[in-house]
Order: C-alpha cells, then structure tokens, then sequence
C-alpha cells in the first residue's frame, strides 16, 4: 500500500512544472524581433485588404446555403402535405396544423440530442482555453525578461505597423 502511495506521490510531483527560467526562453536578437512584427503586420495588411472579399464571400455563400435549405423544407412540406391529404382526406388547414406539430416535436428532438452532444465540446473549449492561457503566460513572462530598449523597439514596432495599417485601410 506505501508503495502504491509512493509511486502517486512521484507521478503528482512529476505533473508540477517549475516556473518558467530565463534560460528556457530562446533568445531571440532585435534584428529577429523587428522581422517577426513586420511579417505580422504584413499577413494583418492582407486581411484588411482582403476583409472585403472575404465578408462578401461568405455571405453569398450564406445566401445560397439558406436558398438551397428552404428549397428542401418547401420540397419535404409539398410531399408531406400531398401524401396527408392521400392518406387522410381533411381540410388544408388540419393537414398544414398535424405538418407543423410533427416538424416542431422533430426540431425539439433534434435540439435535445445536439445539447447532449455538446459536454464534449465544453470539454475540447477548456483544454483550449488551458493552453491559450499557457500561452499568454509565456508570452507575459519573455516580455519581463526583455531589455528596456527591447521593449521600446517592439512597442515602437507595433505602433508603427498599427498607424499603416490605419493609414492604408481608411
């Protein structure tokens, strides 16, 4: 039993990570730091530029996803309504009522069973909220590691690529 406790208390200890070194941060020089910013700037140009395509393509593709959707519900109702109306000969009235009580009792049950999927989902959400917030951990912690006149040039950097895009995009 001690040794079953020993072994738990090894792998408890294993899982604990010490706080983030200096020396675990790669160095990165200025010459580095000033290219990465201006090749984020670049990819953040292009989709300012490209934002309008990219909106203007989606909503077409929105539209006709819609289109094509109400097209098969105007299909599935005229089947539905034209068998009813062969199977049980009442007014149009009772066979569009007993056709919107059976779609409603349907999209409820779908509703149910997609919300009984979604605990998966919520679990994939926290494992990704984990590592971005591992992420900014780290990102925090190399930014007090920088040098004063490090820091200067990354935020000058950024202010810099933040007034052209601005400049370029309005």
């Amino acid at each position: 039993m001690e040794q079953i406790e020993n072994t738990f208390e090894i792998e408890n200890k294993a899982e604990i990570k010490p706080e983030i070194q200096i020396e675990d941060i790669p160095y990165h020089s200025d010459k580095e730091m000033l290219i990465g910013v201006a090749l984020q700037f670049v990819a953040g140009l292009a989709l300012v530029f490209g934002f309008d395509w990219i909106i203007e393509g989606l909503s077409m593709l929105l539209e006709l996803m819609i289109e094509i959707f109400h097209l098969c519900v105007e299909i599935i109702e005229e089947i539905a309504e034209s068998s009813l109306h062969n199977i049980m000969p009442e007014s149009r009235q009772k066979n569009e009522a007993i056709i919107v009580n059976l779609t409603m009792f349907i999209i409820f049950l779908l509703l149910y069973k997609l919300f009984r999927r979604l605990k998966p989902i919520h679990h994939l959400m926290q494992l990704i909220k984990k590592i971005v917030l591992s992420v900014k951990k780290s990102i925090l912690i190399s930014w007090q590691f920088l040098p004063v006149i490090s820091r200067i040039k990354l935020v000058s950097a950024y202010l810099f690529g933040f007034s052209l895009i601005f400049l370029f995009s309005f």
